[in-house]
């Protein structure tokens, strides 16, 4: 192997590098010889396929494989004869290759820089302490005693969080043919888990991710990310429904809802967007049906009669984004529930068994008839209604709603609100505190943690701003444009749900970009620094405090932990996620460790950690 160093500029490297034909050859025919071994080709015994014929039918396919595995086997030797330290994969491109003849490839690369150890010794930290005042303990047990009142009507008027309205609710269940129309059991990662039952599939150059997982008021969604090159004829599909599809019969009308809106980037120029089915017949599809469609905060529906083919037995609904050019897709796509029904016009159900309640009381934010229900009444009047579409656990009591899809009808009758009672030890027993004195010390002791952990977080963002100040090193570039991709989706999603400030809202796009990668570059150059700081000093994440970490976030998915904890065992790169956070504290705690830290004593609004 002939290996010349094109480049070396800062942390950029570059390398041309010569296979020699006989190298290529020689592994092509060995392989070629092993697959004759083994082979069944019709007119030859087993075993006794020639070599040349074997070559005709799969001596492309072996070559292509012999030469991914020779760049693949020469690149990581060119790393390690050079000693370096690669910041991501090598980019490689072929310059030349004919059949019999050498392979000529350039590999380019950026490398980890040199890192220099912080002096801690110059890094000077104030750790702020707070104390609950007594003012703060009285404020508190005021609020203790207004969750603790008793209510009254009142005029009607908005509700607002912590009221009462008094509501007729009707509750039904719709009609959806879906196994699991509601999106449960998405796990976000890398790529992260598709809700149970469902599918999603991107084209070649093409990768997707589900980047998070979480509920829009009472329904379930998740964020996909797809980023990568498309070729032409590309696409992204869901599908909302098991591989196997859902019965159907010739002629039938069917009608798929689907929730889908773009959160972050935007569709390439060309794409299509539409909703439809596979309709197949035992072993084939018969005929693709789609009914073009517009992704947004609304339910996007398509109403299409299937095929008279009497082969027809199932379909398979799915949204398609047909992608026809070739170009850089860099998106995020939110996808809530679905559902699937038979006719064009939704089939009226009766309410189900108890779902008919007549002047129930329920607390705007609290518990209700319904998982969430109540939350989504906050602003509604008396005299006014609402149909509300909710989806219940996966773990729901009751086995015939878990998983399931309800409407509410509920018409709002009367207002109530809650007058506080009095600060007494009647209010400590009530709480089961014992006496007042009791509930005064509950109260102080929980303020102390609140306080203890904003000192905690301002604390720690000083000690990143004091290394920051001493990290004086390039970065490679490509490690920023990740950041700065991750960052900026997340921001753009933040955008979009009007979750971000006037003034951002309205600060040109150039201005945003830049303050935005001027973070991810920080972000990058403080995560290196940490890095060596953990490496050098062999801070190390107990096996106790990992388990503990999977176990918080398994009890997020109620009647899913054990299948969390296993995708946690199964996937290195999910742990190393979760890991990553908590040696990044262990790393602050050794700095702080080795600083200089001054205590000041403030009130609880100058802890308060900066934005």
């Amino acid at each position: 192997m002939e290996v010349t160093e094109t480049e070396r500029d800062g942390l950029r490297r570059g390398y041309d590098v010569i296979i020699p034909a006989e190298e290529i050859t020689g592994r092509r025919d060995a392989r070629l010889a092993e697959i004759a071994r083994t082979v069944s080709m019709p007119g030859f015994r087993p075993g006794r396929v020639p070599v040349a014929a074997v070559k005709d039918r799969y001596g492309a396919a072996v070559l292509a494989e012999v030469i991914e595995a020779q760049v693949k086997a020469a690149s990581a030797r060119v790393v390690a004869d050079h000693g370096l330290r690669p910041a991501q994969d090598p980019r490689i491109e072929i310059h030349r290759f004919a059949e019999d003849g050498e392979l000529a490839f350039r590999m380019e690369l950026e490398v980890l820089p040199e890192v220099r150890l912080p002096d801690f010794g110059a890094i000077r930290l104030e750790r702020l302490v707070v104390e609950p005042t007594p003012e703060a303990v009285e404020r508190a047990l005021l609020e203790v005693a207004e969750r603790h009142g008793h209510f009254v009507e009142v005029e009607a008027r908005p509700a607002a969080r912590g009221e009462v309205l008094v509501c007729d609710v009707t509750g039904h269940l719709p009609a959806d043919l879906l196994q699991n129309g509601p999106a449960l059991g998405a796990l976000a990662g890398q790529p992260g888990v598709a809700p149970s039952k469902w599918g999603l599939d991107v084209s070649p150059g093409l990768e997707r991710a589900v980047v998070i997982a979480g509920t829009n008021g009472t329904l379930p969604f998740f964020d996909m990310m797809v980023r990568g090159t498309a070729r032409r004829g590309g696409f992204i599909r869901v599908f909302p429904g098991a591989a196997a599809g859902v019965p159907a019969t010739p002629g039938q009308v069917l009608t798929l809802c689907l929730q889908a809106e773009i959160v972050a980037g935007a569709l390439p120029d060309g794409a299509t967007v539409r909703l439809g089915f596979n309709e197949r017949a035992a072993n084939a599809i018969l005929k693709a049906s789609r009914v073009p469609v517009e992704p947004g905060p609304g339910e996007m529906r398509a109403t299409i009669a299937l095929t008279d083919d009497r082969a027809l037995t199932l379909v398979r609904p799915l949204l398609e984004i047909s992608l026809p050019n070739e170009g850089a897709v860099n998106l995020v796509l939110r996808i809530g529930p679905a559902r699937l029904f038979v006719g064009a016009t939704e089939p009226e159900v009766p309410p189900f068994d108890g779902g008919t309640l007549r002047d129930v009381a329920i607390e705007i934010g609290g518990a209700g008839p319904a998982p969430g229900l109540s939350a989504l009444l906050e602003g509604m009047a008396p005299g006014e209604t609402r149909e509300i579409d909710i989806v219940y656990p996966s773990d729901h009591a009751a086995a015939e709603f878990a998983g399931r899809r309800a409407r509410f009808h509920v018409a709002a009758r009367a207002l109530r609100v809650r007058q506080r009672r009095a600060v007494d030890d009647d209010l400590a027993g009530a709480v089961g505190a014992g006496d007042l004195g009791a509930l005064r010390d509950q109260v102080r002791q929980a303020l102390q943690r609140d306080y203890d952990l904003r000192s905690r977080q301002v604390l720690k963002r000083a000690v990143l701003d004091a290394l920051a100040v001493q990290a004086n090193f390039d970065v490679p570039q490509g490690l920023v444009e990740l950041e700065f991709a991750e960052v900026w989706q997340r921001f753009q999603a933040e955008r979009h749900g009007g979750r971000v400030s006037v003034a951002e809202a309205t600060t040109p796009e150039e201005t945003l970009r830049a303050r935005y990668r001027a973070l991810a570059e920080r972000r990058v150059r403080l995560r290196l620094l940490l890095a060596e700081i953990g490496r050098a000093h062999d801070v190390q994440v107990p096996l106790e405090d990992m388990a503990r970490a999977i176990r918080r976030e398994a009890n997020r998915y109620p009647g899913q932990e054990e299948q969390v904890i296993d995708f946690y065992r199964r996937t290195p790169s999910a742990a190393e996620a979760l890991r990553g956070p908590l040696l990044e504290d262990r790393i602050i705690d050794f700095v702080i460790g080795r600083s200089t830290v001054a205590e000041r004593r403030v009130t609880a609004a100058d802890a308060r950690a900066p934005a």
